[in-house]
């Protein structure tokens, strides 16, 4: 049960990462609001001209707040680092399989010739 678990969260996270990816690169575009230009990504159909509500504007501000505010605060690496140790604690990595032990009361030998 847990490995089927295991493989439906990794397949999971692969599809939302391939569509956050596709979503940021492929629907890129810029609105005209109040003589300002607001460019920003999500998935719609190409050739449809929509616009968003105020509650919509806002969301996309505070987003946009939140990654600019935050990106000097969280380094990639650290979070790279969170989501791969996630990763081994679902696949059972933080097994103790043995203690390994160095503590040498004595030398090693030495021969004198």
């Amino acid at each position: 049960m847990k490995r089927l678990l295991s493989n439906i969260v990794k397949y999971v996270l692969i599809v939302v990462f391939v569509y956050y990816y596709v979503g940021n690169t492929a629907f890129v575009h810029t609105h005209v609001v109040d003589n300002f230009l607001i460019t920003h990504s999500h998935p719609y159909l190409p050739g449809m001209h929509h616009s968003h509500t105020e509650a919509q504007w806002e969301t996309v501000s505070w987003f946009n707040l939140l990654c600019l505010d935050s990106s000097h605060e969280l380094p990639i690496v650290p979070f790279i680092l969170f989501f791969l140790s996630f990763i081994f604690l679902l696949h059972g990595a933080n097994r103790i399989v043995r203690t390994a032990r160095s503590f040498h009361l004595r030398s090693p030998p030495c021969h004198v010739c």
